[in-house]
Formats: structure tokens, C-alpha cells, sequence
């Protein structure tokens, strides 16, 4: 695995106003091997579920920007994106945005939002996902000291899903219409168990 970095840029103030660090660079390209050795030793598995970092707490405003970014992964495939950002909203809530967001099996160019929230009991990511025609709405909780157990809403909305779908359907299939998905899931990683609920509209 190899990270390019270029032209990064560290503000910090301390002692003035407004206090705070702010990190900055043009772009960061990963090239990640994905290849797997045979002869390599598989880790061991282990059962434990991690739990969030109850101390956890950023102390002085935070923001990381980058102007683009690159992942390319050995197989091929790959994902780039632009006027990436994470910054921090007080001390135990986190943003994320991204726009431009291309690559293997993204059907078209597509913008992030996303809100961490680690001020209560559960850790909490609620966001959107959009293109020009898709969008993607969702929520996610999990308890600090179990993430195993996780609790998810979505609302996703679909022009055209064969744009979606990584392989030409043959023509014996039937043509779909725009899709509306609403679904919720319970997922409790420890004991290996899911629920969960659907409700999806669409034409053919």
C-alpha cells in the first residue's frame, strides 16, 4: 500500500482567535494491494465486538480538507472524489462531505453528507447520498459499548436502477421503473442475528 500526499499545509491557533487546526492538502492518491498471498498465515477470528472510545473527545475545533482524492486498488478497480471535508462540530460531533464521487459501480457523479454524533449512550450517522436523478437517505445508531448491535433506517429513491446494475440484463427482462425503498434492519453481530423490514414501489 503506498499514500501520496501533496502539498499539505498545518494551521494551528492556540492562543489566538478563533482557536483551532486545520489541515489542508491538494490531494491524496492510495494505491492499495489487494492481492492475497497463499502462503500468507490467515489472522486468527476473533469474537470480540470493539467499543467506542468513551474518552473520546476533540478538545479544539478540527477540519481536514482535501481537494482530491484517489483510491486505486490492485484489481483494478478504483474511486476518486473532490472538495472532501471533516470537521468537527463541538467535542463529540463530527461532519463528513464529499462531491464528485466517481468510480466502480457508482453509476453516476455523486455528493456525501454525513453527521456523527458520539454525545449520548449510542453512537449516531445520519446522512445523504445523491446524484442527479438518485438519492439515498440514512440513519444508523449503535450502542458506544456494543457496535455489533445496529439499528438502520433507509429511504432510497432510484431513477433508472439499471444504471445500478454492474452487468447488462438480457432482454427477456422486463424494464423497471423509478424504485422507492424504505426499510429499516436490526443487526446484533454477537449473536449472528438480523431483522429487518422493506417496503419497495416501482413499475415494470
Amino acid at each position: 500500500t503506498d499514500i501520496k500526499v501533496a502539498n499539505p499545509n498545518l494551521e494551528i491557533t492556540l492562543l489566538g482567535e478563533p482557536k483551532g487546526i486545520r489541515l489542508s492538502m491538494d490531494s491524496v492518491i492510495a494505491d492499495i494491494d489487494v492481492s492475497k498471498d497463499k502462503d500468507e498465515k490467515k489472522p486468527k477470528k476473533t469474537d470480540s465486538i470493539p467499543k467506542f472510545p468513551e474518552k473520546l473527545k476533540i478538545h479544539i475545533p478540527a477540519q481536514i480538507d482535501v481537494k482530491e482524492a484517489r483510491v486505486n486498488l490492485s484489481d483494478g478497480k478504483s474511486w476518486q472524489a473532490s472538495n472532501i471535508s471533516v470537521e468537527s462540530r463541538g467535542q463529540k460531533a463530527l461532519t463528513l462531505s464529499a462531491r464528485n464521487i466517481n468510480g466502480d459501480y457508482i453509476s453516476a457523479p455523486a455528493s456525501v453528507n454525513l453527521n456523527a454524533d458520539f454525545s449520548s449512550d449510542d453512537l449516531k450517522i445520519d446522512g445523504k447520498i445523491k446524484t442527479k436523478k438518485d438519492s439515498i437517505a440514512l440513519n444508523v445508531e449503535a450502542p458506544k459499548d456494543n457496535l455489533g448491535k445496529i439499528k438502520t433506517s433507509t429511504d432510497l429513491t432510484i431513477t433508472n436502477p439499471e444504471d445500478w446494475i454492474p452487468v447488462e440484463l438480457p432482454p427477456a427482462v422486463p424494464e423497471l421503473g423509478k424504485v422507492k425503498v424504505s426499510a429499516t434492519a436490526n443487526v446484533d453481530l454477537q449473536k449472528n442475528s438480523t431483522s429487518y423490514d422493506a417496503t419497495i414501489e416501482t413499475r415494470v
